[in-house]
């Protein structure tokens, strides 16, 4: 209960425009739009920062297990918007490979290499009609299962709060991508711009997160296990006990 008091009586105090956090802002100005997309992949993201502190961004997966997800595609698409204030300036590059399905290709693949070979240059005697029909069934499926590994296999780069390291949004990591570089620089400098701004303290951007990450987790964009977690790490933060 005291926790809870300390932070509504914190909230009573901030000023006004420092704790800003509402999940669909408006833009007054737009500083950078920035649309990812891969024709391969289907994958469409838009990113635009606005009013230099914040980002609106499209997400795919609006469910609270979507950071954890394998998978790029999901039919629930949402736009967020996130308070740069209270996301963290280093984010996580993380890749999922997904062995599973590349060693069941390369294993139909193989099989049916092998199934070839003994139905149609062997003079192995246990021979047969149907093992032809076997290998390119095998076959199929082993290109089936790589262009599924292909789809599956991810590069991000997720972008966390600050302090509970929820994650809160992402990218696909092309590191040669002129258009991908300047976004990622504008977004570097739109963050340090937020946590610098004049009147914001650390005991401001702790509060401030707390609260962002709790509308987060009522809209169900987050767990509410994540954000429990984060709640934690707040509390103890050193600057939170002042």
């Amino acid at each position: 209960m005291a926790d809870i008091l300390g932070v509504d009586s914190m909230e009573i105090v901030l000023e006004a425009g420092l704790d800003d956090d509402d999940l669909s802002q408006s833009p007054d100005q737009v500083d950078l739009e920035y649309v990812q997309g891969t024709v391969v992949k289907g994958i469409e993201r838009t990113f635009t920062l606005f009013d230099d502190i914040y980002l609106n961004y499209c997400l795919e997966n609006s469910k609270p297990e979507g950071f954890k997800s394998k998978s790029y595609r999901d039919k629930s698409v949402a736009v967020c918007t996130a308070n740069l204030t209270y996301i963290g300036a280093e984010p996580e590059r993380r890749r999922y490979i997904a062995w599973g399905w590349l060693l069941s290709a390369l294993l139909a693949m193989a099989l049916a290499f092998v199934i070839v070979y003994v139905s149609e240059y062997s003079n192995l005697v246990f021979k047969h009609e149907a093992m032809l029909p076997v290998a390119i069934v095998l076959g199929v499926f082993g290109v089936m299962a790589l262009i599924i590994f292909y789809y599956k296999t991810q590069h991000k780069v997720i972008y966390k709060s600050d302090t509970g390291q929820v994650p809160i949004f992402e990218l696909s990591y092309m590191p040669r991508n002129k258009a991908y570089k300047i976004f990622i620089g504008a977004l570097e400098q739109s963050i340090d711009k937020a946590h610098h701004r004049a009147g914001v303290t650390m005991k401001h951007r702790l509060v401030g997160e707390l609260k962002y990450l709790r509308k987060m987790s009522e809209a169900g964009i987050i767990a509410k296990a994540d954000y429990e977690k984060a709640r934690g790490e707040i509390f103890r933060h050193k600057e939170y006990q002042v």
